[in-house]
Parts: structure tokens; C-alpha cells; sequence
């Protein structure tokens, strides 16, 4: 039986597993994005909260059986599909006995969500090393276009990643999450409010027209929201606010789905928000 302690445990340190598994459970959101970029349809896969496949992989996972939210996988389901091999996450340490008993478990630790490194690792467990290396070298490729054409429009104008919830305002952090994509790999300046270490910052409604950034990437729950703010004549102080550079996203992939797919689809997403708005002023 398999048993891995950590990204890049026991057996071999990610090597490929004996036989090569064919049937492979995705009980992680980024293991599953790492199998599909492979060209992998995994046999049972995690879903989100409301027992829904990841949005914009579900069209990819046709007859896929549904296993549960990461935090609460259904172990008969996983036992129905009988997978070869099960990829999870450090979510489900607690129970990796009863995995193991299904079928060898790979438990993957990635408290920073580098999908690179899930990735990689995935694509050495199922005999695929060198194309999760191509596909990881055309997501840099792909990043550094972006991140000239970025520089050349944006520059060094600040932006931000806005949640507004219902009674909370949300900013998320630098480095968990999509924060590295947005300041890392697409080289975006933070927002003043952006916090460094955090996956966000809880900010009241007076503090909000103090986010200095020019452009906002923003999720919404409803319009609602927004319309207490603006009642408020805060939310109209946001300078993004004030120049109409303010951007709706998605709940996926900007919050659900952090691997490769959701990665690439976000680049996207903001080249389009950014570059094509700057391009028509």
C-alpha cells in the first residue's frame, strides 16, 4: 500500500506507480485540474460545496462519479468507483487509513497551492512527466506574454481582488491563491490594501475608499451588495470605482479551482479585463 507523507513522499519521491493506474480518483480540486490538463478523465471526482463538479471542468466529467467536498469525501462513493489509485490532499489526512483500505493513496501537502508542483508530481505518478513539464512550461510562456502586455498597458497602476459579502469586504492577500498569479506571474502592483501573508483582509465600509487601486477584480454574491455601499457614497470613492475600472469575475475559477486550468483561464481573464480596456480608451 502507498502512502505518501507530504508533496513528493514515499514511493520514489513521485515516481511513477507500478503498473501505471488507470482508474484514478481526484478527491482534490488541483489533482483533478492536473489530470484533465494530462488528458486524464479521472474515475471519481471531488466536488464543490453544493455537491456540483468544478464549473468549468464539468462538461469534461461525463459518467465521472460524483465523491464529495474535499472536506467531507464520501467513502462509499470512492469504494463504488473502484479506483486504482486515489490523489487527496492534507484535507484528508484524517482519513487516509480508510482510503488506503480502498486503494494506495497519495495524500499531496500543498499549504500554498502551487498547482506547478501538483502538477508535476501528478503527472510522474501516472507515467506523464514530460507533458505536465510541457504544459507547465507553455503556462510560463503563456504568463510571460501576458505579463509584457501587461507592463506595456497597465504598469505599474495598482489593482486589487475584491470580494463584497454580505456585511464583510473582502481584499485577498499577495500570496495564497490567486494572489501569486495576479503579482507574481502576471507582475500586477498591489493595491495598499492587499495584504502580503494573508489569503485576505476583513475591511469595514469606511476603510474601503481607501484602496488606492486603479483597477478591481471584483466578486459579488449579489447586487444587492453593492447597492448598500453605494447608498453609503462609499463604494463610489474607490478610484477603480470613480475611472469604471472595476471587473466582475467568477466564483470559479477566482475562488474555486486553483490548479492549472483555473490558472490559465484567469490569465486570460485579466489580459482581457485589462489589456482590452486600457487598449479601448
Amino acid at each position: 500500500i502507498l502512502g505518501c507523507g507530504g508533496e513528493g513522499g514515499s514511493p520514489g519521491s513521485g515516481s511513477a506507480l507500478p503498473g501505471s493506474p488507470r482508474r484514478i480518483a481526484a478527491i482534490e480540486t488541483v489533482a483533478l485540474e492536473s489530470l484533465l490538463a494530462l488528458g486524464i478523465e479521472p474515475v471519481a471526482a471531488v466536488t464543490m460545496p453544493d455537491g456540483e463538479f468544478l464549473s468549468f471542468v464539468a462538461d469534461r466529467l461525463d459518467g465521472v462519479t460524483p465523491v464529495g467536498h474535499v472536506t467531507s469525501t464520501n467513502l462509499e462513493a470512492v469504494l463504488a468507483a473502484r479506483p486504482d489509485l486515489i490523489i487527496g490532499s492534507n484535507e484528508q489526512r484524517g482519513i487516509e487509513p480508510q482510503l488506503q483500505r480502498i486503494a494506495p493513496t497519495v495524500i499531496l501537502a500543498h499549504p500554498e497551492r502551487d498547482f506547478r508542483d501538483t502538477l508535476l508530481k501528478v503527472g510522474e505518478l501516472v507515467g506523464r512527466g514530460d507533458e505536465a513539464r510541457r504544459r507547465v512550461e507553455a503556462y510560463e510562456s503563456k504568463a510571460a506574454e501576458a505579463r509584457r502586455l501587461l507592463d506595456e498597458r497597465v504598469g505599474d497602476a495598482p489593482v486589487a481582488f475584491v470580494r463584497i459579502m454580505p456585511k464583510e469586504y473582502r481584499v485577498f492577500g499577495a500570496r495564497l491563491n490567486v494572489g501569486p498569479i495576479l503579482y507574481g506571474d502576471l507582475g500586477l502592483e498591489a493595491a495598499s490594501l492587499v495584504p502580503v501573508d494573508e489569503l485576505w483582509a476583513v475591511v469595514s465600509a469606511e476603510v474601503l475608499p481607501q484602496l488606492d487601486a486603479e483597477h478591481i477584480f471584483l466578486l459579488t454574491t449579489s447586487p444587492e451588495d453593492v447597492a448598500e455601499l453605494k447608498d453609503q457614497g462609499l463604494w463610489g470613492r474607490v478610484p477603480a470605482v470613480a475611472a469604471g475600472n472595476v471587473s466582475p469575475v467568477g466564483f470559479a475559477p477566482w475562488i474555486q479551482g486553483d490548479g492549472i486550468l483555473g490558472a490559465e483561464r484567469i490569465v486570460d481573464e485579466v489580459v482581457a479585463a485589462l489589456v482590452g480596456r486600457v487598449g479601448d480608451e
